[in-house]
């Protein structure tokens, strides 16, 4: 694969479910034949109640215990990187990519300049642009976000942020940026891992195809629960600290405003102690 260049590992993360049922996994084997590309499927099982079998069109890998997200994606970038595939596909277990997705990327790959370290999709969830958007460095993802398009020139004082679901990431950038941060297992580690390409000067291209997403916080935290949504809150104060004074400063008053509006909506007041509590940690 050295020499192509273009070569993808496509790594496709499994929680609670089984390969068969996965909708990435379903859209994989009807539209993977329209990739131009090199490439090879990683099925990363973090339920150790569900044992996957390997098979010649993937390859397995069934973590003994939820190692979450950063888990499959270190081991995946290590796999990349010891066969030598130039980038990393990451996609959740049900997400929807059609045939256009490979024939753009298809495209893509072969214009994109050296200095790119990810190819994002339009992401679209409930008809609503999530990803990727502009955001400044003043305020992190928790200010104002902007819809983003090609046209579109970034400020010095902006970067690019997304959802990790879709998006390809190069190999050697990542590399750059040490690999994926373990201090966020799973939220935030797509808004850490961008504002660490963007510290590095590198660009982010955008896929002209919209991707259809389900995020479970789109609307409402009661998804999530109490407990997940702690730990969801103390990796976005982690964020906010790591990521400099001013951010922090916009992610305690978005915080505030959180706690207002959990205090007047009764099926979120479940959250608003824990809510108020992030302004402390």
């Amino acid at each position: 694969f050295m020499n192509s260049n273009r070569s993808i590992l496509i790594l496709l993360v499994l929680y609670r479910q089984e390969l068969e049922e996965s909708l990435s996994y379903k859209s994989l084997c009807e539209n993977l034949k329209y990739l131009a590309h090199p490439y090879k499927v990683l099925v990363y099982n973090n339920s150790p109640t569900i044992k996957i079998r390997e098979s010649v069109s993937y390859q397995v890998f069934n973590a003994s215990q939820n190692n979450m997200l950063v888990g499959a994606y270190n081991y995946a970038f290590n796999e990349a990187r010891k066969n030598k595939y130039n980038w990393l596909l990451l996609l959740d277990q049900d997400s929807c990519l059609d045939k256009q997705y490979f024939v753009e990327l298809s495209s893509k790959l072969i214009v994109v300049s050296e200095n790119t370290a990810a190819i994002l999709p339009k992401v679209l969830c409930d008809e609503k642009h999530i990803s990727p958007v502009v955001v400044s460095h003043f305020a992190g993802p928790f200010g104002v976000q902007k819809v983003y398009d090609s046209e579109r020139m970034l400020s010095s004082s902006e970067y690019l942020t997304g959802i990790n679901s879709g998006a390809i990431l190069r190999t050697s950038a990542i590399a750059q940026i040490g690999g994926f941060s373990y201090d966020f297992p799973l939220d935030f580690l797509d808004h850490w891992t961008y504002l660490q390409l963007a510290n590095l000067g590198l660009k982010i291209e955008l896929l002209d195809i919209n991707f259809v997403h389900n995020l479970t916080i789109s609307h409402s935290y009661n998804p999530m629960g109490v407990e997940r949504y702690i730990k969801y809150l103390k990796a976005r104060a982690l964020f906010a600290k790591k990521a400099g004074v001013t951010v922090l400063l916009t992610f305690k008053g978005r915080t505030l405003g959180q706690c207002v509006k959990q205090l007047f909506k009764p099926s979120e007041r479940k959250f608003f102690i824990h809510t108020f509590r992030a302004l402390f940690y």
